[in-house]
């Protein structure tokens, strides 16, 4: 992690293009084996088998600002509480998220504020969350 001369967090993600791999998709979440060659550079690797096997209070969340239509979404939006222009990508599996296609399942999407930490909801910056099933 990098941080300016103000002490604020430095975004250091290249985004979608940059190199990494083949895409990520469910082979990657649902891996047993240890080697990883996809865009999300082995943070999801596993990640279904995981999370099977951590406590409820576990926090693991799918990285997910490798996939371009969610990373230029939330690229020009900035945190609801503290306007910090930066959040990270997360999500997890939920009946009531977005349907990503390459995972094909729903996940619920959220950007990480990188100052504050607050948790903006994607159908909070978008459409009514009754309309908020759409497929990426």
């Amino acid at each position: 992690m990098q941080v300016s001369l103000f002490g604020e967090i430095v975004h250091e993600s290249k985004g979608p293009s940059s190199k990494g791999g083949d895409d990520c998709d469910i082979r990657c979440l649902k891996a047993s084996e240890p080697r990883c060659v996809c865009r999300c550079k082995g943070r999801n690797h596993g990640y279904l088998n995981a999370v099977k096997n951590e406590s409820l209070d576990g926090e693991r969340y799918l990285a997910l600002g490798h996939i371009k239509e969610l990373f230029e979404f939330f690229r020009s939006k900035s945190c609801l509480v503290c306007g910090y222009p930066h959040l990270e990508i997360l999500g997890y599996p939920h009946p009531d998220g977005v349907y990503l296609k390459q995972y094909d399942m729903k996940v619920w999407v959220f950007g990480r504020c990188l100052r504050c930490g607050y948790d903006n909801a994607f159908w909070k910056f978008s459409l009514p969350r009754a309309r908020a099933v759409i497929e990426i």
